[in-house]
């Protein structure tokens, strides 16, 4: 990058980008209103659905998404679960299950799929949060990979677990 100013005084600038494959997989995270509704906005007060969604990326093969866990952060300021709050697994996503609620933090959420033959599904809804907002702004809320070692990413005809820079979170 060459930059110049008014005066004719130059500075340059070199860096380096790297860019990355097609991811293999993500981590989608939808918010819907009770109903099911998608949504943009919400008041102070109302109550969501936060739902983690897999997806199978690869391009010309999809047989679906086998398991899928990971970390989802959000601002404690503006957004938590209910205080009843559980995470809800889905009904094709229910078999080792975990996933715990604190501060700011869904931490290591996610299931395996009851299909232990492809699904040849493209996405599955794993898991929903019941969430309400607590102020006015604008909430960032990002998923990113497990941390724990058995939370792993997997998708059908993948012999080895997905690795976090395959996966789009």
């Amino acid at each position: 990058v060459e930059l110049t100013d008014v005066a004719g005084n130059t500075l340059t600038e070199s860096f380096t980008v790297t860019v990355a494959g097609e991811p293999l997989a993500e981590v989608r995270i939808d918010l819907t209103y009770l109903q099911g509704n998608p949504i943009s906005s919400v008041e102070v007060g109302q109550e969501f659905l936060l739902n983690m969604v897999a997806v199978d990326a690869r391009l010309f093969n999809k047989p679906g998404v086998f398991a899928a866990y990971a970390d989802i952060q959000f601002d404690s300021a503006i957004i938590r679960p209910v205080s009843s709050a559980q995470i809800e697994y889905a009904g094709g996503f229910n078999s080792l299950p975990k996933g715990t609620l604190a501060t700011g933090l869904i931490d290591e959420v996610g299931a395996v799929s009851n299909d232990v033959s492809p699904t040849f599904d493209p996405e599955n809804l794993v898991a929903t949060i019941r969430m309400e907002a607590l102020a006015t702004g604008t909430v960032n809320i990002r998923s990113e990979p497990a941390d724990e070692t058995d939370s792993e990413f997997l998708l059908y005809f993948e012999d080895d677990k997905i690795p976090a820079d395959a996966v789009f979170y």
